[in-house]
């Protein structure tokens, strides 16, 4: 579909229109839409930060404090699951990042 076409379908009015690549297939109770005023984190420590996955996670503004205190917990049993998976199931992790 042309621009021309598609801003047809919103009275002619400029929009922003993002096209992403395809992803490797997920379950679909993996997979989640959100949006809102969130911040990233990532770990402080160097053996989580050079983790072949890179590991980040995603809070609400809100309660980011929460988050900060939680956090490496997350980065260790989420980095412990992916190796123990990755062996159980003799299959590299398949994406390129875990956030």
């Amino acid at each position: 579909m042309d621009e021309k076409e598609f801003t047809s379908h919103f009275n002619d009015e400029a929009i922003a229109c993002f096209e992403f690549g395809e992803s490797p297939r997920i379950s679909t109770y993996l997979y989640c839409f959100i949006a809102g005023p969130y911040v990233c984190m990532e770990s402080d420590r160097d053996e989580i930060k050079n983790f072949k996955v890179p590991l980040r996670i995603m809070s609400r503004k809100s309660i980011a404090k929460y988050a900060e205190k939680a956090k490496e917990e997350y980065f260790n049993v989420t980095k412990s699951g992916i190796q123990f998976y990755e062996e159980f199931f003799t299959r590299e992790y398949p994406f390129a990042k875990l956030d």
